[in-house]
């Protein structure tokens, strides 16, 4: 007789998977490029990015903003804060400097957060262990993949193929009920 496990659902930016440095390696790149930007400390620039990112980000997987359309906003807005103004076509180059920047160090090697995998196989041990992402699948897949996580996880919920964003609960119910017999053991 198989019974239901207790399930531990983790994010997989900053929570398994150091995004928020793949991002400042990223606003490196844009810096390099774009001597005009003011250089405020990389934590200041960074956390002005991740504020920008949060407002558009939950408007990708709603389907009201395509991920380059969400970028070049990004970049227009960091550079509306800064007093700098941008012409659309820079912004649309230099949106997809700063997006091919952040995808090469977020690809190219594992950037897990620190204890990520000690957290997952403490985990694995002792309940069914999923990610949900709002982030766009074939990003999150290969991150997955690279880092060696998807080895300890029953489930992956990502937004993209859900139509569902969380924190909606509704975005990872469907994954969760038509896979539950990934959650049960014997």
């Amino acid at each position: 007789m198989s019974t239901a496990r207790p399930a531990m659902l983790f994010d997989l930016d900053d929570t398994l998977f150091d995004h928020s440095g793949c991002a400042r390696d990223a606003l490196g790149v844009l810096r390099e490029r774009y001597p005009a930007l003011p250089a405020p400390a990389p934590a200041v620039m960074a956390r002005e990015y991740q504020r920008v990112l949060e407002k558009q980000h939950l408007r990708v997987p709603a389907g009201e903003l395509g991920i380059d359309e969400a970028h070049v906003r990004r970049f227009e807005r960091l550079c509306a804060r800064a007093g700098i103004p941008v012409a659309a076509d820079t912004a649309q180059e230099a949106a997809a400097a700063c997006r091919t920047a952040d995808l090469a160090a977020c690809l190219g090697a594992c950037r897990q957060a620190d204890g990520a995998k000690d957290r997952l196989a403490a985990f694995e041990e002792i309940c069914a262990t999923g990610v949900v992402t709002n982030t766009p699948a074939t990003e999150q897949r290969r991150k997955l993949a690279v880092c060696g996580f998807d080895a300890f996880l029953d489930a992956v919920v990502i937004a993209e193929e859900t139509g569902r964003a969380k924190p909606d609960p509704a975005s990872s119910r469907p994954r969760w009920s038509a896979s539950a017999a990934a959650w049960k053991r014997p």
